[in-house]
């Protein structure tokens, strides 16, 4: 069986690497055989990552032609009847020269179901185009929603969303939105396949002060995207507060390497914010810049020696959930509520963007880490490949 993985962009984006990593794993555990077909952004920096699989992948470029940017721009226009339409043009010959060689179409993205980064347009457009083609289409552990916003793409979405094979919600608020508001009745909770994911040790790059006997150890992450540009002084002000404490240092964590040059990624920004904080020396010491050159679970391996985490990026947040290591949430969009609310039964460490200071962080942060969960057993991952495979 060959299986199409949609709605992948880099493994640069180290969430992405652990979704299309685990369910590799998986599929080289349950389906004997398969192989997968990987559209992606950065084809040989995926190839080298993903080299080892269990499962074996063909990477090809992704990069977007002409067409896929134009219809992109023009679906985002309020125009009449445009919006009822998911992939409003023709069907772009790579997206058949793809759809003929699989049998099956895996939608991996995450988040690629909502309007946190506008319509998506190319990426719901693909696999309606694998459904028009009488190829199965499994939306994997994804969120999906909400479009209220956009009341004429929901109703399109949620006749699209209708045909497809299995979906399978990771969180119950998309459950929810599925089931309830749209009226599906394919809809399965299933776990994030990241939280399946195996640390790998983080001794290559370690940093030499941080020792058993280093004191407290606080992970970091920031995102553009979160808390975003309006909290850059509150960032600023937690970094501060932290590091009054001679014993606490500081592990600054990315998670998402920038594809296209002159984008701000999590590294440059937490150097940015960094450098804004007007440290000591001995405070400066006490901070340890993880390279934003590592695969996902060296990452998740570096998270499994701190005493407590703070996240923009949703996977990173997975590996200290599923590690038992105290996590506080940064969320700019419902996927990170509803995950805390799953896992810990309440959403008080989940801190949104808007309600952002470093007075709430420091709280939950302190909170969490008084508080410990135990780690996360996710359940185990659904298997019916070859009943979803094409007639």
């Amino acid at each position: 069986m060959k299986i199409l993985f949609s709605g992948h962009h880099s493994c640069l984006n180290r969430g992405c690497e652990a979704l299309v990593r685990t369910t590799l794993d998986h599929l080289g555990r349950t389906c004997p055989g398969a192989s997968v077909l990987l559209p992606t952004h950065t084809p040989e920096y995926d190839a080298r990552v993903l080299a080892d699989a269990a499962c074996p992948v063909q990477v090809v470029p992704r990069e977007p032609p002409l067409l896929e940017r134009l219809v992109h721009r023009w679906h985002r226009l309020p125009l009449p009847g445009v919006q009822r339409l998911l992939w409003p043009a023709p069907i772009p010959r790579r997206w058949r020269q793809w759809l003929r060689e699989c049998d099956l179409v895996l939608a991996v993205g995450g988040d690629n179901y909502t309007l946190d980064y506008g319509l998506p347009s190319g990426i719901v457009g693909l696999d309606q185009c694998a459904v028009r083609m009488g190829i199965p289409v499994v939306l994997w552990g994804g969120s999906v929603g909400p479009f209220s916003a956009r009341p004429a793409y929901e109703r399109a979405l949620a006749r699209g969303l209708g045909r497809y094979r299995f979906i399978g919600a990771r969180e119950s608020l998309t459950l929810h939105e599925l089931r309830h508001h749209l009226g599906l009745v394919n809809v399965h909770a299933m776990d994030d396949p990241a939280f399946m994911l195996r640390p790998e040790s983080p001794d290559p790059f370690w940093p030499q002060a941080l020792t058993d006997g280093a004191g407290r150890r606080v992970a970091l992450n920031f995102s553009p995207l979160a808390p975003g540009p309006g909290a850059e002084g509150e960032v600023v002000a937690l970094i501060r507060c932290l590091l009054e404490d001679p014993g606490t240092h500081l592990l600054l964590i990315p998670h998402v390497t920038p594809v296209r040059p002159g984008v701000e990624g999590d590294a440059a920004l937490m150097r940015r914010l960094l450098s804004m904080a007007g440290l000591n020396e001995d405070q400066r010491r006490r901070v340890h810049e993880v390279p934003d050159t590592l695969r996902a679970a060296q990452y998740k391996g570096a998270v499994a020696r701190c005493d407590v985490l703070m996240a923009a990026r949703t996977h990173l947040t997975i590996a200290g959930f599923s590690l038992g290591v105290p996590t506080v949430s940064l969320g700019y969009s419902r996927k990170a509520e509803g995950l805390n609310r799953d896992l810990l039964g309440h959403a008080h460490y989940h801190v949104s963007c808007e309600h952002f200071t470093a007075r709430v962080a420091m709280e939950r942060l302190a909170q969490a880490q008084e508080n410990p969960m135990p780690p996360y057993q996710p359940r185990p991952m659904p298997t019916p490949w070859n009943a979803m495979a094409r007639p």
